[in-house]
């Protein structure tokens, strides 16, 4: 059994961190992969970390820093590392030298455009911003893991060895709960469901005066799992904190799977996993012509691309007066996630990375 250390900022509560290493644990030990998880924040800390001040935050990772440096001694024994995004909120890029140093092999991975700088510019951020760190990372590493292709268009400036991930679901875990769900009738609303964080919500503004829009013409609800919005005159929101074990159930409540986003380097690096998720639930999607969305969705076939008001207003029209319609893009949804976003696959190929450099 081969034995990997994973390093990573967020536990499983994280949406990143659990699609794209825990949800692959116990695939990987079938493959004879043992992964050890080792996030730099614990459960607790991280759920509250948003509303924590400056001092607090830097109390947690000042023991953050600590734990890490006491992990050394396993992770030098281990067969392969494996960073996913930032292995602490500052010094990646040292911790990824580190490794090299002791010369165990090393994965870096990422699922969105981590290198970017993000917020408001300070002095504090520019020199100790966690993006800084990426490319070194990606530089000291052995090979790297892109969830889309712009990702992996930024790695290969610095690494040769890069292999894109497609976003990926437990299939035979959604195909048991859509068996249990009952899709809308005639006299229902017509309900949109959107899933995602509360940093992601401010891509639903995007689609506000569509809904206000739809809202006029008939009954409609919001769905919103795991993040907000304000208000929106005329439509029906219901707010659904999100749990892992009930984001399916409350998914396939909808008739509609929406993904609005802005056109941006960030958005671009996005891996689209709120549309696999929606396709998985047997969804017909509505998204933004944007990055991943680009090579997840065929227009007309699992569901709609647009990039404009016009062009959402449309697609969710059609949509709401075509229940055949929905039925047949959702099967195709379903059909194309059997196909390419199974967690065995992806895990397989994971496993693959791996055996290379054990």
């Amino acid at each position: 059994m081969y034995q990997v250390i994973c390093l990573l900022l967020a536990p499983q509560r994280c949406p990143s961190s659990r699609y794209c290493v825990y949800n692959f644990i116990s695939y990987l030990r079938n493959e004879g992969i043992e992964v050890t998880a080792l996030p730099f924040y614990s459960e607790d800390v991280y759920a509250k970390l948003a509303g924590m001040g400056a001092v607090e935050k830097v109390l947690h990772s000042t023991v953050g820093i600590l734990k890490r440096i006491s992990q050394w001694g396993i992770i030098k024994h281990a067969d392969v590392v494996w960073i996913h995004r930032f292995a602490a909120p500052v010094a990646t890029g040292s911790i990824a030298s580190v490794v090299k140093a002791m010369k165990r092999p090393m994965i870096f991975s990422y699922d969105d455009a981590v290198y970017l700088q993000r917020g408001t510019p300070s002095v504090l951020r520019n020199l100790f911003g966690s993006w800084r760190g990426v490319d070194t990372a990606i530089i000291k590493s052995d090979f790297v893991l892109a969830w889309n292709h712009e990702l992996e268009e930024h790695a290969l400036q610095y690494q040769k060895k890069v292999r894109v991930l497609p976003s990926s679901i437990d299939v035979i875990y959604y195909d048991q709960v859509l068996a249990k769900t009952s899709r809308r009738t005639e006299s229902h609303p017509f309900i949109l469901g959107w899933i995602g964080t509360p940093s992601s919500a401010p891509y639903l503004e995007i689609v506000r005066p569509v809904l206000e829009r739809l809202a006029q013409e008939g009954p409609v609800e919001l769905r919103l799992i795991g993040g907000d919005i304000p208000d929106i005159p005329g439509v029906t929101i219901q707010r659904i904190p999100w749990q892992q074990g009930t984001e399916v159930q409350e998914l396939c409540q909808a008739d509609v799977g929406i993904a609005p986003l802005a056109e941006n380097p960030w958005t671009r690096g996005k891996s689209g996993l709120k549309v696999i998720q929606y396709m998985g639930c047997g969804l017909p999607v509505v998204a933004s012509a944007v990055g991943a969305h680009l090579e997840i969705i065929e227009n007309g076939k699992q569901g709609f691309l647009v990039n404009s008001e016009d062009a959402w207003l449309q697609a969710l029209r059609t949509l709401r007066d075509n229940n055949s319609l929905c039925l047949k893009m959702g099967s195709v949804g379903r059909e194309t996630v059997h196909q390419k976003h199974d967690f065995s696959v992806v895990a397989g190929a994971i496993a693959d990375v791996c055996r290379q450099l054990c």
